[in-house]
């Protein structure tokens, strides 16, 4: 009976070893000349859910994940498309919630601790622990002000995660969805705020196989391409932009292929005549926020 177990458990062990996503190189991405002038405004995408945000002069940080792997089993395919060094002064982080791909300890460490820190009601000490001093806990639709910036918690739903998504607001205005599913909230998002920009998930939100079971739950979670005619129109934002995707693979060879998001979103784009609408950015691009004033 011992040897029948040992037989299973390495047959297991074997399968999960095979289809983890450890085994790959990860890719250098060409660094590019990145500028922040004054009075303009600009998203960056470092890779993931980690974007900079250059807002009225002040430098916000999304979910900094720098580290290589989530926990043990997931390595990233790209490099963070800036480097760390190469930050501009940072003012501000904010955290959607506590998943490692999301709430990266390591990374955390290596900014200065009297950074202010916006997350989510509830797990604030999740980074007090790590020696930050201005933690800045928000229930949704409650709001702060960094350098004049307002930020606004507004609810997300991913599983059974504390999560909330963020709108800031400044010169523009850009919803940061962190990882959420689609649900009715994105109809009062919409009605709260003009948004300028979303900045909306695309990953994992539909299994491998297409398994009807795995599918219908990960919709709960995640949502994907094709809720973004839906959620521009909701939202009235002038232009979305997909996030988290093309950095992890946190089932590795049961998730979906890399490119498989963008490529989806971009038969959605011609399907819905949302090229004016939708931007996929290339990891470390830059995009400058002025030209919406005159939409």
């Amino acid at each position: 009976m011992m040897i029948a177990l040992g037989v299973v458990f390495l047959i297991l062990l074997a399968v999960f070893l095979a289809n983890i996503s450890i085994w790959h190189r990860i890719e250098r991405v060409p660094e590019r000349d990145l500028r922040f002038p004054r009075g303009e405004s600009s998203i960056t995408w470092i890779g993931h859910s980690t974007l900079l945000l250059h807002l009225d002069d002040v430098n916000i940080i999304t979910d900094p994940m720098y580290s290589d792997f989530i926990l043990l089993f997931a390595k990233r395919y790209y490099e963070p498309a800036v480097k760390f060094e190469n930050l501009p002064p940072i003012d501000l982080i904010c955290i959607s919630h506590e998943h490692y791909d999301h709430l990266d300890k390591a990374t955390l460490e290596r900014f200065p601790k009297d950074m202010p820190v916006i997350i989510s009601k509830g797990i604030g000490n999740k980074v007090r622990n790590i020696g930050f001093m201005d933690v800045r806990e928000l229930g949704w639709w409650k709001s702060t002000e960094v350098k004049g910036v307002r930020i606004t918690a507004v609810p997300g739903r991913h599983g059974g995660a504390r999560i909330s998504g963020y709108v800031i607001e400044g010169a523009k205005t850009i919803y940061f969805a962190g990882d959420t599913a689609f649900f009715d909230v994105f109809n009062e998002i919409g009605k709260k705020f003009d948004i300028d920009v979303a900045l909306l998930p695309i990953s994992h939100y539909r299994s491998r196989n297409g398994n009807p079971r795995v599918d219908r739950m990960l919709k709960t979670i995640h949502m994907g391409p094709g809720n973004f005619p839906d959620a521009i129109r909701v939202l009235g934002a002038k232009l979305a932009i997909p996030i988290h995707y093309k950095t992890f693979k946190n089932v590795g060879s049961l998730e979906l292929p890399l490119e498989e998001p963008a490529r989806y979103l971009r038969e959605i784009i011609k399907k819905y005549s949302l090229k004016e609408k939708v931007k996929i950015l290339e990891l470390g691009e830059q995009m400058k926020l002025n030209y919406l004033d005159k939409k």
